[in-house]
């Protein structure tokens, strides 16, 4: 476990949810493209009903340039959480333009076309990644 964790976990066990906020809001200002306090950030958000307030924080990270990949994934995850569904897979498909390899983006829009019975969302990812590939043969 790392040490920002241990210290988050411990201040809140003791009740100082907002000392464990300012703390990862700390880190989260040195660093833009640590995820840690992101992720740990989010929980706690969520965890306390602000989901909308998770939501900015991510995009927010994102426009300061932190990590693509891990930032759209929790979007997507936290978006879905929440029901909104062709906003989460945005981010998820985000995700697959960055990295097409990520198998647990695939999985979480496997999960959706299941919950939602979108079944036009596996012929867009398809498309999206007839795209990439095109776009790889051309750029090589």
């Amino acid at each position: 476990m790392s040490e920002l964790l241990e210290s988050v976990k411990s201040l809140l066990q003791h009740g100082r949810e907002s000392e464990a906020r300012a703390l990862l809001l700390d880190r989260m200002g040195r660093d833009p493209r640590d995820f840690e306090p992101v992720v740990l950030l989010v929980g706690i958000m969520t965890n306390g009903g602000q989901w909308q307030a998770a939501v900015e924080c991510i995009e927010d990270r994102l426009r300061a340039g932190g990590p693509v990949v891990q930032l759209n994934e929790l979007l997507g995850s936290t978006l879905a959480s929440m029901g909104r569904m062709p906003e989460a897979e945005a981010a998820y498909l985000r995700v697959l333009d960055a990295r097409p390899e990520q198998d647990s983006v695939y999985r979480m829009l496997s999960r959706m076309r299941k919950f939602s019975g979108d079944d036009d969302l596996l012929e867009r990812i398809e498309r999206r990644l007839e795209k990439l590939l095109a776009e790889e043969r051309e750029s090589t």
